[in-house]
C-alpha cells in the first residue's frame, strides 16, 4: 500500500532532519559510515531497480560506482550496513548476515539524500523551506485559538456584568418610577 502524497511529504520532512541531524552528528566522529550510508541509499533510490531482491556486501563493493572510487578501505561497510539495519532503512536477511533489502523508509531517505546532496538549489531549499512553513503554520493556528478563546472569554464576562448592570439599572429605574408615581398621586391629592 503507498502512502498518501501529503504523508509521505511530512515523511520526508522527518527524515531530512534525521539527515541533518546525522551529518552534525558525523561532523563530530569523523567515522566515514554515515557517508558509505548515505550513498547506498542514494543509489537504491535511482539505482536499484529490483527492489524484492537483497543486496549483499558484495554486490555494494562491486556493483555501486559511487562507492568504488570513493573510499580507500571499505571496513565501514559492515557498521554501515548494520546502521541501516538500526536506523530501519532496511531488513537484515535472516539467512545471510550479509545480505539487506532497503524498506520504504530507506528508499525515501535516499530520495532525500539525493535531493540535498545532489539536487539543485531549488530541490536543496524545499525541505528546509516547508519546515519552517509548517512550523510558522502550527505557531499561527495556536496564535488563533488562544486568541479566539481569550475573546470567548472576554465576551462571557463582559456579557455577565453587562446583565447585572441592566438589571441594576431595571431595579432602579422601578424604584424611581414607584417614588415618581407616589409624588404625582400625593401632587393630585
Amino acid at each position: 500500500m503507498d502512502l498518501p502524497i501529503q504523508i509521505k511529504f511530512f515523511k520526508k520532512l522527518e527524515l531530512y532532519q534525521e539527515l541533518i541531524d546525522q551529518n552534525n552528528k558525523k561532523k563530530e566522529t569523523k567515522s566515514i559510515a554515515w557517508n558509505i550510508e548515505k550513498d547506498v541509499l542514494k543509489w537504491t533510490s535511482t539505482g536499484h531497480h529490483h527492489l524484492g531482491t537483497w543486496i549483499t556486501e558484495n554486490m555494494i563493493k562491486t556493483d555501486i560506482n559511487i562507492l568504488k572510487g570513493k573510499y580507500q578501505n571499505l571496513e565501514e561497510l559492515k557498521p554501515a550496513v548494520k546502521s541501516l539495519v538500526e536506523r530501519g532503512f532496511a531488513r537484515m536477511n535472516s539467512q545471510n548476515d550479509s545480505s539487506i533489502i532497503i524498506t520504504h523508509e530507506g528508499l525515501l531517505m535516499g530520495q532525500v539524500v539525493k535531493d540535498y546532496e545532489d539536487g539543485k538549489y531549488r530541490q536543496k531549499i524545499k525541505y528546509p523551506f516547508f519546515i519552517y512553513l509548517t512550523w510558522l503554520t502550527i505557531l499561527s493556528s495556536s496564535f488563533l485559538i488562544i486568541y479566539n478563546a481569550i475573546l470567548i472569554i472576554l465576551n462571557d464576562y463582559i456579557l455577565s456584568s453587562s446583565k447585572v448592570i441592566v438589571l441594576q439599572l431595571r431595579q432602579a429605574l422601578s424604584n424611581r418610577s414607584n417614588i415618581c408615581f407616589s409624588q404625582n398621586l400625593l401632587l393630585n391629592l
